[in-house]
């Protein structure tokens, strides 16, 4: 039995499936907090549910110790967090209670039931460090966000000195995809372009993965007997004009686009040096961004959208 937090977020959805996929049993634990439309996460729910080797659990982090201590699961995904760089200049707090003291429970009941640890940090960690980041560089974080997800690390990393414990990090890079976030980039150009809303980007550049290869990696690198962060990347650093004029292209639709000052905390540019990955599961290959752009796209025009939330009578 496999256990994932934040199994009706993002990421966690889709690797919730991708277990399953592999002939997994897997207990899906989420809060359903409303920190975006819920009807989204109630969505991805409804299409976990119906294979039969999931089982769902309502609830937050607090349930994890007892989860755990029933025994019987081999390892723990664990995705649930507070997102978004930005919310977290808002309240901080909220991301200290999720990200570091939540985070503190699910590693120490892994550690306590022998359940391997395998959980999400964040590119977010490397801040101000020169580009392509690697994971011998020292963290810098610019927001708290990133400064949790550093945290998070460093309590790994005592936990392993202390009891031996290993865990995986993994350091993800933009992710985007079907069924992503509608506070990610790609989700909000594209709502921009289709509903005329004024879009104002930034000059960057940023190392967009999609969820797919996340997955994939995630899922053999979870698969080795390891301890320590791993960069998860796209390794193509896309710039954002270019970016949302090729959506743009292919919706056939003209934007409002403007453009903004980079802010004090947006970052000129990220890039992923996987080299540490590859040599753990080998090279994967380099990606067609414009292929999944279009899958992502294609995903979020497929019905109309009601409440900001597009695609979902069509899954």
């Amino acid at each position: 039995m496999i256990l994932v937090t934040g199994c009706a977020g993002f990421i966690g959805f889709h690797l919730a499936r991708k277990a399953m996929e592999r002939g997994n049993f897997v207990l899906g634990l989420d809060d359903m907090n409303n920190y975006y439309q819920t009807e989204l996460k109630w969505q991805r729910l409804k299409m976990l549910e119906a294979n039969k080797n999931f089982t769902f659990l309502y609830g937050g982090l607090d349930n994890v110790p007892t989860v755990l201590s029933a025994g019987g699961f081999t390892e723990c995904f664990h995705l649930a967090a507070q997102a978004g760089v930005a919310y977290s200049f808002k309240d901080p707090e909220l991301y200290f209670k999720s990200n570091v003291d939540g985070f503190y429970k699910v590693m120490h009941a892994c550690q306590q039931s022998k359940t391997r640890f395998i959980y999400a940090s964040s590119s977010s960690v490397y801040g101000s460090n020169p580009t392509p980041w690697h994971e011998e560089m020292t963290p810098k974080p610019l927001s708290f966000y990133g400064s949790t997800k550093y945290m998070q690390e460093i309590m790994a990393e005592g936990y392993h000195t202390m009891f031996g414990m290993k865990s995986i990090g993994l350091r993800f890079f933009t992710v985007y995809g079907p069924w992503g976030r509608p506070d990610m980039s790609m989700w909000i150009f594209a709502d921009s372009i289709l509903t005329g809303k004024p879009l104002r980007i930034v000059d960057a550049q940023r190392d967009f993965t999609p969820v797919q290869r996340v997955v994939d990696i995630t899922w053999e690198l979870a698969n080795k007997d390891l301890h320590g962060v791993f960069n998860v990347g796209g390794e193509n650093p896309i710039h954002l004009t270019e970016l949302v004029n090729y959506m743009q292209s292919y919706l056939v639709k003209k934007g409002n686009i403007g453009h903004a000052k980079r802010k004090e905390w947006d970052l000129e540019k990220t890039c992923a040096d996987m080299s540490k990955t590859y040599e753990t599961i080998g090279i994967y290959p380099q990606i067609n961004w414009r292929e999944y752009v279009r899958e992502f796209l294609d995903w979020f025009t497929i019905s109309p959208r009601e409440k900001g939330t597009p695609g979902l009578s069509g899954f």
